[in-house]
């Protein structure tokens, strides 16, 4: 297997194994003790981003074994993947930053979008989603571009 595949493969187990324990406890927490105490269900996200940056450490090739030199196929996958990547980013940024925008201004009107703000609480959020967007996208343009053509 690849090592970008097997990064990406990597990539998508750790991601489901701490989405799960997330929602579920945020569920939890928001049906028990309301939506400010069931925010706090995001700090599972911090040791899975703790594995997810230093993942390659957990597979890399021991020692005197024959590693796999990446062609330009793999190049290729990699740059269309990344840019596959930016371009989803981008729209997130977007849903983020200019729907609740819209959407406040057309229902309290424009003096009032001057008035309300986020709160600052959630501006980390914001870009740890936005590394969470990126790799998963990645990760996903990856396996889907080296899974095996169908045989004719």
């Amino acid at each position: 297997m690849h090592p970008q595949l097997r990064h990406a493969r990597f990539n998508l187990i750790v991601f489901v194994i701490v989405l799960v324990p997330t929602v579920c406890a945020y569920l939890v927490l928001l049906f028990l003790y309301g939506p400010r105490i069931a925010f706090s269900s995001v700090g599972f996200l911090g040791p899975g981003l703790f594995i997810w940056v230093f993942g390659s450490r957990f597979y890399r090739r021991k020692p005197g074994e024959p590693g796999v030199v990446m062609d330009e196929r793999d190049q290729l996958i990699r740059d269309r993947a990344g840019l596959l990547g930016w371009r989803v980013v981008w729209g997130y940024w977007c849903l983020i930053c200019f729907v609740p925008w819209c959407w406040a201004a057309f229902a309290w009107g424009i003096e009032a979008v001057k008035e309300k703000g986020i709160p600052l609480e959630f501006y980390p959020l914001f870009y740890g989603g936005a590394f969470i967007v990126y790799y998963v996208t990645w990760s996903l343009a990856i396996v889907f571009s080296y899974r095996e053509a169908p045989q004719a």
